[in-house]
């Protein structure tokens, strides 16, 4: 049952890792404010995949 918590845990953390990398690289992206906006909300509403999608692709 211990194990569940750790990988529980484990996910949150890397999903809150994963969400300041992203904020802080499109913050200091020189994109519009549009696309700031609408990265920021994807990385916020969808927690483990909008900031991975970000990191992967968005930062052409």
């Amino acid at each position: 049952m211990e194990i569940y918590i750790v990988i529980w845990q484990s996910f949150i953390f890397l999903s809150i890792i994963l969400l300041l990398i992203s904020a802080i690289s499109i913050l200091r992206s020189n994109t519009d404010t549009n696309k700031k906006i609408l990265w920021m909300l994807t990385s916020l509403f969808i927690p483990f995949f909008g900031p991975a999608y970000y990191l992967l692709i968005g930062r052409k």
